[in-house]
């Protein structure tokens, strides 16, 4: 007001001293706010005055991208910036609004599909931001190889699919692997553990950051042979002593 201001306190209550006898426009301000009305004129006349009081409103933008799957868009992602989301459609393209000034990070996510990148940081100053891009890959164990292996553990497998992070976990009928080398985004190759029990188990990667994809009866545990068992044979003579 004039040549004076003063400052908003936690409950938003400014004062402004010093003002002599006259009439004032007072006006608000701060960066990345709005207010109604803009100013009100204030008539200072032998005493103090109050009630000038302003409404705030956040300028709010928005920040925006495509999420691929290969050469197309891919719909029903939802996209977090913040505390805000959207949800890509059929053109796998999303607008997330409403955010005021400051820095974010955007993080894609849907069910059985990994991203690259996994987040993006997003700084809003004072305009709209564009071009929040990602990829996307289907979340899947397909194969493995070989597919048996002994109950003591130590068989290296190769496991094959699509959408494999670095850092991602293998478990063995819910047991976790010693050892996991990520060669690519659609081939790992992890170490069996040791298993009480033989039998057909399934194969579950696991990567950073959460999300699971599951290969189905994909190995085989088998128990080693005793050292001494019986075979059963089909009925046979022996000895023949029929014939001289």
């Amino acid at each position: 007001a004039g040549s004076r201001s003063g400052t908003t306190d936690g409950s938003g209550n400014y004062v402004i001293t010093g003002l002599l006898n006259g009439t004032y426009p007072v006006i608000p301000s701060l960066s990345g706010y709005t207010f109604s009305p803009t100013s009100r004129n204030a008539t200072v006349n032998g005493a103090n005055v109050t009630g000038v009081n302003f409404a705030a409103s956040v300028v709010a933008y928005s920040a925006s991208g495509t999420v691929r799957q290969g050469g197309s868009g891919l719909a029903n992602v939802t996209v977090t910036i913040g505390s805000r989301s959207a949800v890509t459609g059929s053109a796998g393209t999303y607008v997330v609004q409403g955010l005021p000034n400051g820095s974010y990070t955007a993080v894609p996510a849907r069910a059985g599909y990994t991203f690259t990148p996994a987040s993006r940081p997003v700084t809003i100053s004072g305009a709209p931001v564009s071009g929040i891009d990602f990829s996307a890959a289907p979340f899947v164990v397909s194969a493995a190889s070989p597919t048996v292996g002994p109950t003591a553990g130590g068989t290296t497998v190769t496991i094959s699919g699509s959408g494999f992070i670095s850092g991602a976990t293998v478990r063995f009928g819910g047991v976790e692997s010693p050892t996991v080398m990520y060669l690519s985004s659609t081939t790992l190759q992890a170490t069996t553990p040791a298993r009480g029990l033989a039998g057909v188990v399934d194969i579950v990667v696991t990567n950073p950051g959460g999300g699971t994809a599951t290969g189905a009866g994909l190995f085989t545990y088998e128990a080693p042979a005793p050292a001494n068992r019986f075979y059963p044979i089909v009925p046979c003579r022996a000895v023949d002593t029929r014939n001289a």
